[in-house]
């Protein structure tokens, strides 16, 4: 890559201006002082836990170009006076800008080309399901011959290209974001597919400023985030902030692409939220076309006038996955059309509509089409994840760790097994306190043990967070004399938590591992813990294996 200068990076920027007389060339760009090499923009964020401001000695010893920030020049230039000698202080470019945040994407969308602008873009978000519905659609993309990137949770990929996402963010920081996006560019990509988290969308973070996505999915909403957005209201509002970023996006004029019109917003008819989507994605531009899904006896009474363009019946329900006759509008006439869905679960239903209207309207390719591909659609990692090592019991492994989520498996879990439910997670540290106590109650209406342990706990005390969760769980006892929860197990320690519930099963029950799912690490007070679910979980159940022979 060339090494542009810093006043060429700031032809599209809106949240600044150039003016000054040093001009240096540009290597890179960092928020992180551990990551600066010389020549490179360093942006000091204010966060949540520390300051970038701190850092900038760091940075500047590592041979930052140039330093973004928001302090009073001169009294930040006193401050790091008596830690830089002058001579090195005074070869570095300081620019103060009112939200660094905002400056870093739009300086990171300059250095890597804009890549946004040659890509059709589809961003995905919704409480639950967005890592999965990311993928289905990428897969459905590659299945149709198309060229495409993606970015979840889960993992990235480019032209079917897969690497684990190394960030521990669903939505990477702009910097990375506008990288990847540029790779994509580079090795051929004309789609990219985007988790867009709340975080990612929210004006603090602004992680996915300056983007405008050709389509739009919405999956679904619950409680989850309260401790960054204050509010429901405001982590709804957040949430369609990918509605209001619809549109259309310069590209070169040859060959003219489909994605070239008013953007699509598809959304889930079966969500009390369906409508307030819709009208975020009309603000944004009144001829947004508004595709509706739902499985037709999940639509909600207040959604039931709402045009489908695909709607489910599922007929048959498996482990292995779904049965559905998928009914939508084709030249004019109502198509019927059977299929199997090779993925278990009713919200696996919804997550495949949710990727064939998003493919349907981002490509004008008819849905009966699109639909043919289905068959050959694979799961995501530590997503309803089997493991079985010959013992006399199941275990499911799933990153379910919402409200909404659990709401979603566990009646699917209950269903799976005649024998007994072993239900093993924890929650958050430093997120949503108060999901606590309604994941321990919802589990407890289905699962007869609860073996409640570390998830993430990050700084707070462990044993807190799991007597939250237990206490939503005895409080369902009390009042709920229909409630299966019968135990519920304290434990500190994961892998010491994995290997009680399942010394506890019994032949014939299901153990269900969920909250940590893909995730490679436990964050605890100590730092960061190396993790592999279904690793442990293997590793444990070979043990016990071994001892009983």
């Amino acid at each position: 890559m060339n090494t542009p200068r810093v006043s060429a990076l700031f032809q599209n920027c809106n949240s600044a201006v150039f003016s000054s007389r040093a001009n240096p060339h540009v290597t890179g760009i960092s928020y992180d002082s551990r990551t600066v090499e010389p020549g490179f923009l360093f942006f000091a964020i204010p966060g949540v836990h520390t300051d970038g401001h701190r850092f900038i000695p760091q940075a500047i010893n590592a041979g930052a170009a140039a330093i973004f920030h928001n302090r009073p020049q001169a009294e930040l230039l006193d401050q790091l006076s008596s830690q830089i000698n002058r001579a090195r202080l005074s070869s570095v470019l300081f620019i103060q800008v009112e939200d660094v945040r905002r400056t870093m994407a739009e300086v990171s969308a300059e250095f890597y080309r804009r890549p946004q602008d040659t890509l059709s873009l589809i961003g995905v978000t919704g409480t639950d399901g967005k890592s999965t519905t990311v993928s289905l659609i990428y897969q459905l993309l590659s299945l149709l011959g198309e060229q495409a990137g993606f970015i979840s949770t889960v993992a990235m990929g480019i032209n079917q290209q897969l690497q684990e996402n190394p960030l521990r963010q669903s939505t990477p920081e702009s910097p990375e974001i506008f990288s990847l996006l540029n790779d994509m560019v580079s090795q051929g990509c004309a789609h990219a597919v985007i988790e867009s988290t709340s975080h990612g969308l929210s004006e603090k973070t602004r992680r996915l400023h300056g983007i405008r996505f050709t389509t739009g999915v919405f999956t679904n909403i619950s409680h989850e985030h309260l401790e960054f957005h204050g509010s429901f209201e405001q982590y709804r509002y957040d949430k369609a902030n990918l509605f209001r970023s619809l549109g259309t996006r310069s590209r070169p004029p040859e060959p003219p692409q489909p994605a070239d019109r008013p953007g699509s917003g598809i959304i889930n008819a079966q969500s009390h939220h369906a409508r307030y989507m819709a009208e975020a994605a009309g603000l944004s531009d009144p001829e947004t076309r508004i595709l509706f899904y739902g499985i037709h006896d999940r639509i909600p009474e207040e959604n039931q006038d709402l045009p489908l363009s695909l709607q489910a019946r599922v007929t048959q329900a498996l482990p292995q996955g779904s049965w559905v006759t998928m009914a939508y509008p084709e030249a004019g006439i109502q198509q019927d059309r059977r299929l199997w869905i090779p993925l278990p679960g009713e919200f696996m239903v919804e997550n495949t509509m949710a990727a064939v209207l998003a493919v349907h309207s981002h490509l004008a390719i008819p849905i009966g089409r699109i639909l043919e591909e289905v068959q050959h659609l694979e799961g995501v990692k530590g997503r309803m994840r089997r493991v079985d090592e010959g013992q006399d019991f199941s275990v499911i492994i799933d990153y379910a760790h919402t409200p909404g989520s659990f709401e979603t498996v566990f009646p699917l879990f209950r269903k799976s097994t005649e024998k007994r439910l072993l239900a093993l997670f924890g929650s958050g540290g430093e997120r949503d306190t108060e999901k606590r106590p309604i994941q321990g109650a919802i589990a407890g209406t289905y699962a007869e043990e609860l073996f409640l342990t570390d998830e993430d706990p990050r700084l707070e005390d462990p044993m807190a967070i799991i007597d939250e969760i237990a206490q939503g769980a005895r409080d369902l006892q009390t009042r709920d004399p229909r409630a299966r929860v019968q135990h519920i197990h304290r434990i500190i320690g994961r892998e010491a938590a994995i290997e009680q519930a399942f010394r506890s099963a019994q032949p014939g029950d299901l153990v269900v591992l969920l909250g940590k799912g893909h995730e490679s690490s436990i964050i605890t007070a100590d730092g960061k813990i190396p993790w592999d679910e279904e690793a442990v979980a293997r590793r444990i159940l070979r043990k016990l294996m071994g001892e009983g022979t």
